[in-house]
C-alpha cells in the first residue's frame, strides 16, 4: 500500500548540520531531525528554552507550561501577541508540518501516537489550529480527493483491519470497514491474502456496521494491491 512514505520519514535519519536548523517541528521539505537531535531539543524545551517556527503565513511558538507537568503548550502571534493555540503532550518522535489532509491549501499538524497519526486541522479563519484532534492509522492513503475520502489499514492482530472514510468538513465519517484475512505461506512474501468481510458503516458511524459480502481473494502478497482495493471501495466498486 502506498502512504506518505511516512514510515520512512519517521525513521529515516537524516544527517543534518548541528545548530539553528534543528527543530522540534518538521516543516516542509525538510527532513526530521533523529532521535539523537530531538532528544536534546526535548531535554532543551524541559528546560525552558522556545522553538519558533512559521507556516501557513503565521508565527507560532512551541513552550513547556510551567502549571502542568508534561504538558506543553502551542502559541500563535497575533496582533503582536502569544495567544494559547494547543495544549499537548511532548511527542514520541517529532512533530510534523509537511502535509495538507483536508486540502484547503494549509499544512495540517500531526504527529506519531502510539501507530497513530494524531491531527491538528489548520484554520485559515482563525489563523490557527482547531483543538479537537482527529486520529487515524499511521499506514493510510488518499482515495478520492474531490471527496476527501482516505483508507487506513489498522493492523489489528495477524489480518489487515481497513477503514474507509470521509475527513469532508474535518469530520470523520465512516464508509467501510472491511477485515481481509492473512495466510502464511512460503511463497512471494511470505503470505497470501486468502478472503475478507465487508462491512457498510450506517449513519456514518464506525460501530453501526452491516456485512454486506464476503469474498475470496486467494492471491499472494506480490500480486494483490491494497490501495486499488481500497479505491473501490471508496467508489462503490464491487472488489473481485
Amino acid at each position: 500500500m502506498r502512504v506518505y512514505l511516512l514510515l520512512v520519514i519517521l525513521l529515516f535519519s537524516a544527517c543534518r548540520v548541528s545548530g539553528q536548523n534543528e527543530t522540534l517541528f518538521t516543516l516542509p521539505n525538510q527532513w526530521p531531525v533523529p532521535d539523537s537531535i530531538s532528544n536534546k531539543i526535548k531535554q532543551r524545551i524541559e528546560k525552558g528554552d522556545v522553538e519558533y517556527f512559521s507556516i501557513n503565513g503565521t508565527q507560532f511558538r512551541f513552550l513547556k507550561y510551567s502549571r502542568a507537568n508534561n504538558m506543553f503548550g502551542l502559541e500563535v502571534k497575533m496582533n503582536d501577541q502569544w495567544i494559547p493555540n494547543l495544549s499537548m503532550p511532548m511527542p514520541r518522535e517529532t512533530f510534523f508540518l509537511t502535509q495538507d489532509f483536508d486540502l484547503d491549501n494549509c499544512y495540517d499538524l500531526f504527529f506519531l501516537d502510539y501507530g497513530k497519526i494524531k491531527l491538528y486541522f489548520f484554520d485559515k479563519t482563525n489563523r490557527s489550529f482547531r483543538p479537537e484532534p482527529m486520529q487515524f492509522s499511521y499506514d493510510y492513503a488518499l482515495l478520492d480527493s474531490s471527496k476527501l475520502i482516505y483508507g487506513a489499514n489498522n493492523h489489528i492482530g495477524a489480518n489487515w483491519d481497513i477503514d474507509i472514510f470521509s475527513i469532508k468538513d474535518r469530520k470523520k465519517t465512516f464508509l467501510y470497514k472491511s477485515t481481509l484475512f492473512l495466510k502464511s505461506n512460503s511463497n512471494n512474501g511470505g503470505f497470501e491474502i486468502s478472503n475478507g468481510l465487508l462491512y457498510k458503516c450506517r449513519n456514518g458511524i464506525e460501530a453501526d456496521t452491516l456485512l454486506i459480502d464476503k469474498f475470496d481473494i486467494h492471491r499472494q502478497f506480490g500480486d494483490f494491491s491494497l490501495l486499488q482495493f481500497m479505491k473501490d471501495l471508496a467508489h462503490d466498486k464491487v472488489y473481485r
